[in-house]
This record gives C-alpha cells, structure tokens and sequence, in this order.
C-alpha cells in the first residue's frame, strides 16, 4: 500500500511513497514521475478552484505520466447524485490527460459506479459513510474488477490497517504532509511489516 503526500519531496525514495499531485501543488511532476507512483486530486474537499483544477490538467497533459496511477474528476462532497453529474461534465477533460478515478460519496452503490469507465475508485464521503459497510463493499467490489482504490482523509493508524486490510492501493492525509518528519516515515517504517488481510465470505 502506497502513502501518498500532497507535497513534493524533492530526494524522497521509499517503495511505499507516492505523491498526491492537488491543483494547490503540481510542480516537479517530471522529477516525481522519475521516482515514484503519483495521482491527482481536485481539491473539492478543501479549496474547489475551477480555474486551478483546468491548470493542473494541463500540466499533467505536459508531464510523464509512466508513473500516474489516477486523475479524480470533480466531485461534491457527501453527495453522489451531483458527483455523477460532475463526472459527467468532466470525463473527457480528465481522460484526455490520464486514468480516471470517480470520488464515491455517500449514497454510492456498486450499480451506480460507471465502472465501465474509470480505473480507479477514490473513496471519499464523510468520514461515518468512508467507515461503514457500503463504503467497503464497494472497495470489494472495485479490487474484484482490478480498479486502483485509494481512500483519502486517512490520519491515524487505526484507518492504516483498516485499508490495508481491504487490500486498498493508497492512501492519503494531511497529517503526512504538514508533520512530514514526525509521521511519514515512522508510518513508511510500519507498513514494511507484514499484515493479515482480511478474510471476507
């Protein structure tokens, strides 16, 4: 499982590091492409920016993209019905760049992911719906059908296993980016150790 910080660290090199690339932080996407596994967000969580989102869309149009695991369309927060329909308005803009990755917010169920056209799942929602059953039936459901799931909003280790446990590919928080030397590598140290996944039936 990859640890992705939403900042660039220029030297940085651990096989569970990636970078969360925001409209907010977009530069050294060549240098991050060269070392590490990256994806975008779009910032809808905390600073929806119209203009900063269609910004970074083009500089990931410019920059390598062997490493890119997923764009996220636009989302609203907690609201599927309006996350589809902004998904909608901004498939192609996103599929022109590089994979794409719907935000699965409350209300989400597996016959109503477009699965047909996304590789990845981020899983977003408020934090009682990311922690309950339909959100992880739909984690179940995505790895079924080999779709990158990454869940964000993920700051305590408690959250760590419970996405490790579900075989979840990234994951991201703000902890990692605001208090890098204090938690990001003692976490990077923690998941080299083995894990029990779980069992599911």
């Amino acid at each position: 499982m990859l640890i992705l910080v939403g900042k660039h660290l220029p030297g940085a090199d651990h096989p569970n590091l990636g970078r969360l690339v925001t409209p907010r932080s977009r530069h050294g996407l060549a240098d991050t492409d060269g070392r590490m596994d990256w994806a975008c967000d779009n910032d809808a969580f905390a600073a929806w920016d119209h203009d900063r989102f269609v910004s970074m869309l083009e500089a990931v149009h410019d920059a390598p993209k062997t490493r890119l695991r997923f764009v996220a369309c636009p989302d609203v927060v907690a609201d599927w019905p309006a996350t589809i329909q902004r998904f909608r308005d901004w498939y192609a803009a996103v599929r022109a760049v590089g994979p794409v990755a719907i935000v699965l917010q409350d209300g989400a169920t597996a016959s109503s992911v477009p699965w047909d056209h996304i590789d990845a799942v981020f899983v977003g929602g408020s934090t009682e719906w990311k922690m309950g059953r339909d959100a992880e039936a739909l984690i179940l459901e995505a790895k079924y059908l080999d779709k990158w799931v990454h869940v964000g909003r993920v700051n305590s280790w408690r959250r760590m296993k419970w996405a490790r446990s579900l075989n979840v590919d990234s994951v991201d928080g703000t902890t990692w980016a605001r208090f890098t030397d204090t938690y990001l590598w003692r976490d990077l140290a923690r998941l080299e150790h083995p894990h029990q996944p779980r069992l599911t039936g």
